[in-house]
């Protein structure tokens, strides 16, 4: 009789992992990992795949008979190490392996800034039919993004306005006689 030789187990890889959209994502975005599985005799082992951040498991990702692995998920805001986690089926085969760390990044949402807006009408006193009144928006914090719509009441004068340096300007010739609520 001749002794069995011993079982030879063939190593397993996880390619480096591929992320859409590509690090740092918006906040709320949807990221779907990608990988794939291959043993060193370049066939693509049956098993199961676990997707990591860091040492917190997030669950099984789906492993295709190629051997391509992907997971969706919604990341918090903050920073991420994933990895994949690859576990043979038939052990006494093949060997696990675990991907490398992808370091990924997923930017807080946009916060609001409060401004405060000041209005300033010239001349400060009564016009006639056809003159020019001059309208002025100042706008604090003066970095502040954004437009200004002027209204006489409810009527929005002429289009919105952008603000240059915490400054909107606009003027009109047609307020009608009466008195007027300008903002």
């Amino acid at each position: 009789l001749f002794p069995t030789p011993p079982a030879t187990v063939t190593s397993t890889t996880l390619t480096t992992i591929g992320a859409s959209p590509v690090s740092p994502a918006a906040h709320g975005s949807s990221v779907t990992l990608t990988s794939t599985v291959i043993a060193t005799d370049s066939s693509h082992p049956a098993g199961t795949v676990r997707l990591f951040d860091g040492a917190t498991d997030l669950g099984a990702a789906t492993l295709s008979g190629t051997g391509a692995v992907s997971d969706t998920l919604t990341p918090a805001d903050g920073a991420h190490s994933y990895k994949f986690v690859f576990t043979p089926t038939n052990t006494a085969t093949y060997a696990g392996s675990t991907s490398a760390v992808l370091s990924y990044t997923v930017n807080a949402a946009a916060t609001a800034t409060a401004t405060t807006t000041i209005l300033s009408v010239s001349p400060t006193t009564a016009s006639t039919v056809g003159d020019t009144v001059s309208l002025t928006a100042s706008v604090t914090p003066t970095t502040a993004p954004g437009t200004v719509q002027f209204f006489d009441g409810a009527a929005a004068i002429g289009a919105a306005v952008p603000v240059t340096s915490g400054t909107a300007n606009t003027t009109t010739s047609a307020l009608a006689v009466g008195s007027h609520q300008l903002k």
